[in-house]
């Protein structure tokens, strides 16, 4: 079985790349959420996470999956909750993940 650290590391992307991957990202984002609507694109996140539940089951447990079916998968909910993010009120997102990166460092610090 591969695994995630045996991937070939592939050229990052530039300063210019990322603002435009960036850039392209929120555009398009906002767009898809605005024209699907919210109903329509809850019911998607949950089939896209259903999707990676089910490749890192292929992965790990059943020795079916590759790990580019992962990364696949993995995209597809990012690009979701991309969409969600860009509605939520502004900083929400944030606090939060400071504060689970917080709580993170904590256990790996042992305290």
């Amino acid at each position: 079985m591969s695994s995630f650290h045996s991937l070939p590391d592939g050229e990052p992307l530039n300063e210019e790349q990322k603002a435009e991957l960036e850039e392209l990202s929120k555009r398009i984002c906002r767009k898809a959420f605005n024209q699907f609507g919210e109903k329509s694109q809850v019911s998607m996140l949950m089939g896209e996470c259903a999707e990676l539940i089910a490749a890192i089951n292929r992965f790990s447990n059943q020795n079916r999956g590759t790990v580019e079916d992962v990364v696949e998968e993995m995209v597809d909910v990012t690009i979701l909750l991309e969409q969600f993010k860009d509605i939520l009120p502004q900083g929400l997102f944030d606090r939060i993940k400071i504060a689970k990166l917080k709580r993170l460092q904590e256990r790996l610090e042992g305290k």
